[in-house]
């Protein structure tokens, strides 16, 4: 297998284009993992998750956008915690604009994203490269990491805000 290279990348917020430049730079066997926030405040949010979706290079966590997106999409119709979701993730996220992407795609890529959600780990707690391990998270490491982190060399953990 030739040499590959390992990225961390997040905040793409629904930057499609800066994503396509960035993924033009990779090679075949390069990995990449999405510390969250793919979607929102850009103008092509839907575009660029389905992008890293259909792209075996890349692996994604949660971040706190993907979160908001997920909660709406999961809560009861008219049920408080879609109303609040709304708010949190419309109304004071710049979620609006993913909404109606979302909405446009036909049902079963509706599915598919929504699942995609589903599926997304909040942290990838053990990553190996060049052995030494790295603990990555979006924004703060959660309480379901199974070490602590006071045990890791502050130099080895790659926290992404």
């Amino acid at each position: 297998m030739e040499n590959f290279k390992t990225y961390c990348i997040s905040d793409v917020h629904g930057h499609y284009e800066n994503l396509k430049k960035f993924i033009d730079t990779l090679n075949e066997n390069d990995k990449v993992y999405v510390l969250g926030d793919v979607i929102d405040k850009g103008d092509e949010s839907i575009k660029a998750l389905e992008c890293i979706m259909n792209d075996e290079r890349f692996t994604m966590m949660l971040g706190n956008h993907e979160y908001m997106m997920f909660t709406y999409l999961d809560a009861y119709i008219g049920s408080p915690e879609k109303k609040a979701a709304y708010e949190a993730w419309v109304k004071w996220n710049d979620g609006g604009n993913t909404l109606a992407q979302y909405e446009a795609l036909p049902k079963y890529k509706r599915i598919r994203v929504l699942n995609y959600l589903r599926s997304m780990p909040i942290n990838f707690p053990l990553i190996k490269v060049n052995d030494k391990e790295y603990c990555l998270v979006h924004s703060c490491p959660h309480d379901n990491i199974s070490y602590s982190i006071e045990t890791l060399n502050k130099n080895d953990i790659k926290i992404s805000s």
